[in-house]
């Protein structure tokens, strides 16, 4: 495994225990294929590690660079309340999205990673009845290569 995807494990953890009590699923990224049919037991949380973002080369050392990782958490929810306005969706996602927020936002899962930051993030999106809300959050690394 590598830091990448080991921070997103993390992330995962901690989403598993800090959202407990609002009966929501926190599942990987690699599970969002399935994303409608776990989301029909109620609103489910999947954690996707996004890549880098971007890259700042350190001046006079091309082989040294801040990048930014960036991990999205994607929120599916259904609800058959208001079917069309969105609003329904909006009400059974908005606890589930404040939770994870004042989860992760902050944290630092490790010491070779800056705390997670709040970032913009894609659109929401419909389809099939169902809500994807989008949450990104960006941590900072430091990454070297060869020094020749």
């Amino acid at each position: 495994m590598s830091l990448f995807i080991d921070q997103e494990a993390l992330i995962v953890e901690k989403l598993i225990v800090d959202l407990d009590t609002l009966n929501s699923r926190v599942y990987y990224g690699k599970d969002l294929e399935n994303a409608m049919d776990k989301a029909l037991a109620g609103t489910s949380v999947f954690v996707a590690y996004s890549g880098i973002v971007s890259v700042l080369p350190l001046p006079n050392a091309a082989h040294i660079a801040k990048a930014t990782l960036q991990y999205t958490i994607w929120i599916v929810g259904r609800s058959a309340t208001l079917h069309g306005s969105g609003q329904g969706s909006r009400s059974e996602v908005d606890p589930v999205a404040t939770s994870v927020i004042t989860s992760i936002m902050g944290w630092k899962a490790s010491k070779e990673l800056t705390p997670l930051v709040l970032a913009q993030s894609q659109d929401i999106s419909y389809a099939d009845g169902f809500a994807f809300f989008p949450l990104a959050f960006t941590s900072h690394t430091t990454l070297r290569g060869a020094n020749s």
